[in-house]
């Protein structure tokens, strides 16, 4: 069993695409229940690449739930291709497509022209001397030197206006008769 990962990240941590080190682990693991062919170190090399081209962006739990299904599936008695473990990877519950699909391609770099524009606006802004270096550290000092947002203490008057406005937006957004359901929920 292997450790769920806890923290702040860890649901990005648990749907991260696998390294390729996972992923050759979980297959090595596969592959101890079916029975090995006469293949040499090069052919499962090959074979492991192949399976890294076609299992990029997969998560590691995505790969361990269709090693699992491929595994349990008593028809499935040879060590499956990168398609049918794949097909084993897909949530048969899940109909919707996949969230993050690869990236397209860049789009066309900035004409230059129009790049030297902009840095020496961001220059002329920040008065840099010179365009293509704008210091950063200026520009931190300049934003924290703003006087802080005043907190404003939650008085009758200001509590009444922001029920008023919250009333106004429900009935804006849901129409009258609607409204009146949340309206009666807030408080009083």
């Amino acid at each position: 069993m292997t450790k769920e990962p806890k923290g702040p990240h860890s649901f990005l941590q648990k749907w991260s695409p696998a390294t390729p080190r996972e992923l050759v682990m979980e297959l090595e693991r596969l592959a101890t229940h079916y029975p090995r062919t006469d293949m040499d170190a090069r052919k499962w090399a090959l074979m492991f690449e192949s399976f890294l081209e076609d299992f990029k962006g997969k998560s590691l739990e995505e790969i361990r739930y269709g090693c699992r299904r491929y595994r349990q599936k008593a028809d499935n008695r040879f060590f499956p291709t990168p398609g049918q473990l794949l097909e084993a990877c897909k949530n048969p519950f899940d109909t919707k497509e996949r969230k993050y699909a690869e990236l397209d391609d860049l789009p066309p770099a900035m004409p230059e022209q129009d790049a030297r524009a902009l840095i020496e606006r961001i220059g002329r802004k920040y008065n840099v001397r010179d365009p293509n270096k704008v210091d950063l550290v200026a520009v931190k000092e300049e934003i924290l030197a703003r006087p802080p947002v005043p907190f404003v203490p939650m008085t009758p008057e200001r509590r009444n206006e922001l029920l008023a406005h919250m009333k106004q937006n429900l009935r804006f957004k849901f129409g009258d008769q609607e409204a009146q359901k949340y309206i009666a929920e807030l408080p009083e």
